[in-house]
């Protein structure tokens, strides 16, 4: 969210460096899903990250803020799933 703003500012340096930063989280979601244990959740979850890593490069490349939106809501969806099966 904090892209967006950046983007709508014109703040290009700041911009790169906060998609930077989701990226980097991103890779680290990913890098620890567990494939054995994890089955067909892991292997779903693998398939939203890669999704919303490929929508942040469009989204920075084109400096699309309908893309950072999309990106946004989608792991905001496996957020929620998270809290709602966190006890």
């Amino acid at each position: 969210r904090q892209a967006e703003t950046t983007m709508r500012k014109g703040d290009l340096a700041l911009k790169s460096s906060r998609l930077s930063k989701a990226q980097s989280i991103l890779h680290g979601l990913e890098s620890g899903l567990d494939f054995t244990r994890g089955g067909d959740v892991a292997r779903s979850l693998t398939d939203v990250y890669g999704f919303v890593r490929r929508e942040i490069m469009s989204a920075n490349a084109d400096n699309d803020i309908e893309r950072l939106a999309i990106a946004t809501a989608s792991i905001a969806e496996v957020a929620d799933a998270w809290r709602q099966i966190r006890p």
